[in-house]
């Protein structure tokens, strides 16, 4: 049966990509219109958006080790294994991390948490919350 890309499956369908077929994905987030995963060497891909339709891997983050992801309306947030925050997206609401950034074209550290160990992040349709640990 041949999937059509651009249309909603009635049933889940493989994510078909050359690169990640050769990693182990421990990790999936799923939000309004994109999708991210994580694989077991803390490498972060995403896809969606209506911009890519197969796995694309975030260059930006490539000193990073990234142990966990979220994915909203639009965004996603990573969790690097050092507690810091990165999004990347575009959201109205705050979501990103920094006041009045609509858009961000590449992942971005959240500047108001550096100076934070975050331990667990979540996101929601137009909102997102951290756990940070205690100093």
């Amino acid at each position: 049966m041949a999937v059509d890309m651009y249309a909603m499956s009635e049933v889940p369908a493989e994510v078909v990509s050359d690169e990640l077929n050769a990693l182990k994905v421990v990790k999936i987030a799923a939000g309004h219109s994109l999708a991210a995963c994580i694989t077991d060497k803390g490498r972060l891909y995403y896809w969606g958006m209506s911009l890519y339709l197969e796995p694309e891997y975030v260059n930006a983050l490539v000193h990073t080790k990234i142990v966990d992801v979220a994915c909203g309306d639009d965004y996603w947030m990573a969790l690097g294994e050092d507690g810091l925050l990165y999004s990347y997206g575009s959201g109205k609401t705050g979501v990103l991390g920094e006041e009045g950034v609509r858009q961000q074209n590449q992942a971005r550290l959240v500047e108001a948490l550096a100076d934070k160990k975050v331990t667990s992040v979540s996101a929601g349709w137009k909102h997102v919350a951290v756990l940070v640990e205690e100093e």
